[in-house]
């Protein structure tokens, strides 16, 4: 009912929900890495982060630049622009 409402398709609006739920748990990853680097424990690794910014690029933009974690590695932030671009051209096409 919601689709018909704003004329989209269920497949665009299944993507964009699941990109805006991975966008959230990533940013919650980079901010729970962020709090353990500080405290000195246990942390992701850095596959763990990379990977999952390449499905929830958005929030790994957030983790980087609000919480500046992982900032000094170049390839954070252009592994998360790059997948932004890939994950906006998706969504355009689909919708």
């Amino acid at each position: 009912m919601i689709v018909d409402f704003f004329g989209m398709h269920k497949i665009f609006c299944i993507l964009l929900v699941f990109w805006i739920v991975c966008s959230f748990l990533v940013w919650g990853l980079y901010v729970v890495d962020k709090r353990r680097s500080i405290k000195n424990q246990t942390r992701l690794s850095e596959n763990t982060l990379i990977a999952w910014s390449l499905v929830g690029s958005f929030g790994a933009l957030l983790g980087i630049f609000l919480h500046r974690h992982k900032s000094l590695h170049l390839y954070f932030p252009i592994i998360a622009i790059e997948s932004l671009l890939v994950e906006l051209v998706l969504l355009y096409s689909v919708y």
